[in-house]
């Protein structure tokens, strides 16, 4: 009897600065059954996971595992457990165990890779999705796994090549060209991120994200026309989109046109309220035009997302000076110097110190 579990991986990958999550189906975990005991769990195991009804699934399976504590695709069973429960440290211990049974199948290695990528403990995540693709290279989310920690490792030309990998598996996917043309937008590569958001373009005409970033390039190539272009493109394919909208206003203040960046501003405030981008330049537009008031009500929201953003604490103490409030802008304004120190960052000090000989 074979019992059969389904389960999906996440990981958070990081576009511009901005966390997407990404989700899988992982193959089903079989395991040949020794006894009727074992069947039962197993069976039963099986319909707890059909019914969503994960924690009652992964004690059934830990208790599989008591009976077989031999099968490596029990202890992976309870790696997807514990991965669609949160508890990564315990998924990534499953895999590894799992791993330590069987070093021949290559969704182990996946699974333990997401979990230490949900960990934050990218090193030894780099490591399982290089074993992962090794066993088996035509996985596409291990090469954009492997691109993603590549990068938060601050490893960005490996996660180029890495992209061009999946990009040589499927020539046909617009999504290798587009994170491509990302990392070239941060390194300021402004004429490779064209080549390639060109390309990624061609492929799928009606993505509005790659719009946006080509947009971006376009404009730090000093063709603000041809910007404005894709822009407008990006927002026609995507209106509700609040990444495009931010980015949206973003290129209108550099075209100079406040106007319309404060209203893509707003409009992507309206459509996510707890984003600490959105907060950040909604914010700010309340501030400019004298709104004080709802500003620090906004403010106070940002802080809770963000709670070490100097930025924050800074124009959270100028609202509290523009209303008289002197003990709490004080606060504030300290409190923004200090984390502007710790972070080597001498403008933002200045800053700070010019607000507070204001009180």
């Amino acid at each position: 009897m074979l019992a059969r579990l389904g389960a999906r991986l996440a990981i958070g990958v990081m576009v511009l600065g901005s966390p997407a999550i990404v989700s899988v189906s992982a193959q089903p975990a079989q395991a040949a059954v020794p006894n009727p005991e074992l069947s039962r769990l197993l069976d039963a195991g099986s319909e707890a996971v059909k019914q969503r009804r994960w924690a009652e699934a992964l004690g059934l399976y830990q208790q599989a595992q008591l009976i077989d504590g031999q099968d490596a695709r029990i202890a992976s069973a309870i790696g997807y457990l514990y991965t669609e429960l949160g508890d990564f440290r315990q998924a990534a211990l499953s895999f590894e165990r799992a791993i330590a049974m069987d070093s021949q199948t290559a969704a182990f290695a996946f699974g333990a890779a997401t979990a230490y990528a949900n960990l934050g403990e990218y090193a030894a995540a780099e490591r399982y999705y290089e074993q992962s693709l090794r066993l088996d290279n035509k996985r596409a989310e291990a090469y954009r796994g492997l691109a993603t920690v590549q990068q938060r490792r601050g490893n960005l030309v490996g996660a180029i090549n890495t992209y061009q990998r999946w990009q040589q598996l499927e020539p046909n996917n617009w999504q290798p060209r587009n994170e491509m043309g990302k990392i070239y937008l941060q390194q300021r590569q402004f004429t490779n991120a064209l080549q390639v958001l060109q390309a990624a373009t061609r492929l799928a005409p009606r993505e509005a994200d790659i719009y946006s970033n080509l947009a971006i390039a376009q404009l730090g190539l000093n063709n603000p026309r041809a910007a404005l272009t894709s822009l407008q493109s990006s927002i026609s394919l995507d209106p509700r989109n609040p990444r495009t909208l931010l980015k949206a206003g973003d290129i209108y203040l550099v075209l100079g046109d406040r106007e319309a960046a404060n209203r893509n501003y707003r409009r992507a405030f309206e459509l996510n309220r707890n984003s600490a981008k959105t907060l950040d330049r909604y914010t700010q537009i309340l501030l400019d035009q004298g709104d004080a008031t709802l500003a620090t009500v906004y403010l106070r929201d940002a802080l809770r997302l963000e709670p070490r953003n100097p930025d924050f604490h800074l124009r959270l103490g100028l609202a509290y000076l523009a209303r008289g409030l002197k003990p709490e802008a004080r606060s504030s304004l300290n409190q923004a110097a200090l984390l502007y120190q710790q972070r080597g960052d001498s403008n933002g000090q200045q800053q700070a110190a010019a607000a507070l000989r204001q009180l």
